[in-house]
């Protein structure tokens, strides 16, 4: 299939092979454009030729049960694919994206303080409320992937030993995970604000992971 890239107005560009469409939004005050849901299973499928969702299975419906290694390999196709440079967002730019470009945002979710306001069940992407941006799912459907990576302490409860004067003292011993944003279909208020830093392996997936395309602008 042949991707084409077209204008439908000055904040949004849309992608299509004919079949299959997504559309990336810009974000004011930023350099870059975020898609406007997550990666779709349509998505997914129309360039890996499988779907590896967990659960119930429909094209519009957000990918899921994807690992790191996973979207960075889809993502290398996609490339290849449309002669985009697509990319996931860092951590910083997810949330500057759910705060609509605004760093002095008033709101803990897309448009609202009240949690259970919110749709965030597992659902096709467009059926959830937008924020005030039009992008959709920021809260609850799947977690999203970042390019961010955060170290973790490996021997905690020895350096929590350690702040109480026991000994011996140790080092910190380090590994690490990536940041993933926005909850998920089951999680809770206190798991699910725009700051809120889920993190994991590279290597975790199950049906609660899935992610969400970036570009520069000057692509």
């Amino acid at each position: 299939m042949i991707w084409t890239k077209a204008t439908i107005d000055q904040d949004s560009v849309i992608f299509s092979d004919g079949i299959v469409a997504f559309i990336m939004k810009d974000v004011p005050n930023m350099d870059f454009m975020i898609g406007e849901t997550p990666v779709t299973q349509a998505l997914w499928t129309s360039i890996m030729g499988t779907n590896p969702s967990e659960g119930p299975t429909d094209p519009y419906l957000p990918v899921c049960n994807v690992s790191y290694p996973m979207v960075k390999e889809f993502i290398g196709r996609l490339n290849e694919a449309t002669g985009a440079f697509f990319r996931l967002p860092s951590a910083y730019e997810w949330e500057m994206a759910a705060k609509c470009g605004d760093k002095n945002y008033p709101y803990m979710y897309p448009g609202t303080d009240d949690f259970a306001s919110l749709e965030t069940g597992r659902a096709p992407v467009k059926k959830h409320a937008p924020n005030e941006i039009g992008l959709y799912c920021l809260t609850g459907n799947v977690m999203e992937w970042t390019g961010t990576i955060i170290k973790i302490p490996e021997n905690r409860d020895e350096l929590t030993r350690n702040l109480f004067g026991l000994k011996p003292k140790v080092e910190p011993i380090y590994k690490e995970e990536r940041i993933l944003k926005g909850g998920s279909s089951k999680h809770g208020k206190y798991t699910s604000h725009i700051k809120d830093n889920n993190h994991y392996p590279e290597d975790y997936r199950n049906d609660l992971t899935g992610f969400r395309l970036v570009m520069d602008k000057i692509c």
